[in-house]
């Protein structure tokens, strides 16, 4: 979903940071993980630039684990998905989990 998409359907909610440029928030996550998309630095609004920011802090780069963004935002974070996922997919997906763990 493109920033305009976002600002036409009413259901990003738009920021501005400290130096006035626009982002808007487009989702969280089941860990209150707050995922953000950017204007394209180009222009391109096929290319926005996406973002996440950690619910806790981490120190160093090296303390990032891929494993600890669920497989439906980090397809979205890469664009190789159109659309955030819903919470209520990634709750079914979580349940899902814990049905193939358990068997």
């Amino acid at each position: 979903m493109s920033l305009l998409e976002v600002a036409a359907r009413g259901d990003g909610c738009l920021l501005y940071t400290s130096d006035g440029r626009a982002r808007f928030i487009v989702g969280y996550d089941l860990n209150k993980n707050v995922y953000y998309e950017l204007p394209s630095l180009h222009g391109d609004p096929k290319r926005t630039r996406r973002l996440i920011q950690w619910n806790k802090a981490i120190a160093y780069p090296s303390d990032f684990n891929p494993k600890d963004i669920p497989i439906q935002w980090d397809a979205w974070m890469r664009h190789t998905r159109k659309y955030p996922p819903t919470i209520e997919e990634l709750v079914r997906d979580r349940e899902r989990q814990m049905i193939v763990q358990h068997n």
